[in-house]
């Protein structure tokens, strides 16, 4: 009962992770499309935070991975 809790865990955290990194890799690529498309204005700060999720889903995803494994 306690190893199926742990692995649910561990692939909740990891696809939540996985899909912070993406979500923030998409923002990165707002970053350097927006200034191109709106002749030379800057993203808005919103773009700029949720660019920061981009190392948190990362290490998230590294977590969950790690947990993972060491289930198996």
């Amino acid at each position: 009962m306690g190893t199926d809790t742990g692995k649910r865990t561990s692939k909740a955290v990891f696809g939540f992770g996985v899909g912070l990194f993406l979500l923030g890799l998409l923002a990165v690529g707002a970053l350097y499309l927006v200034p191109a498309v709106w002749s030379g204005h800057t993203a808005p700060t919103s773009v700029y935070l949720i660019a920061m999720c981009t190392p948190v889903g990362l290490l998230l995803a590294i977590a969950g991975a790690v947990a993972q494994g060491r289930r198996q």
